[in-house]
């Protein structure tokens, strides 16, 4: 599975089952090969696993035309550091947290996006246009941050 791990462009992951579901969607399991998350609270390394989360399924990239979703079951860990020792979720730096996609999913629905309408992305990405909606919000801010301008130029 080497070689398939390379194509995902995923970093630090494993892969450890591929599959077709009922609908003929790529399902890729995987697990993260980083073994330390940082705590929540007090930032330090922590490496004492408490356990994983419940899977979440994040779609990816299309192969050979097919939907792809990548599978992982996030780890926890306990810090030791803290009163109470509180656990945390790892951070993958390939997904941004609540997200439904992997970063290169968002990537490849805004490149969709030129030239085209939310509506159209919707259909060929067989997404719903909120979802499209989300992508575009999460990435291109709808306000001017006016205190970078110093000066505009008309001609």
């Amino acid at each position: 599975m080497d070689i398939i791990e390379k194509l995902l462009d995923i970093p630090d992951i494993e892969i450890e089952n591929i599959e077709l579901n009922e609908k003929g969607d790529v399902i890729i399991t995987v697990r993260s090969t980083i073994s330390v998350t940082r705590c929540r609270k007090c930032g330090r390394r922590s490496s004492k696993l408490h356990g994983h989360d419940e899977a979440i399924m994040l779609r990816h990239l299309p192969i050979l035309g097919r939907k792809t979703y990548i599978r992982i079951c996030p780890a926890r860990y306990l810090c030791t550091y803290c009163e109470g020792k509180p656990t945390t979720t790892q951070k993958l730096q390939w997904y941004k947290e609540r997200s439904p996609c992997t970063i290169a999913y968002d990537k490849h629905i805004l490149i969709q996006s030129v030239n085209s309408t939310v509506s159209d992305v919707s259909i060929k990405e067989d997404l719903g246009y909120g979802a499209v909606m989300g992508v575009i919000q999460r990435h291109i801010s709808d306000s001017v941050n006016w205190d970078e301008i110093e000066r505009l130029d008309v001609r």
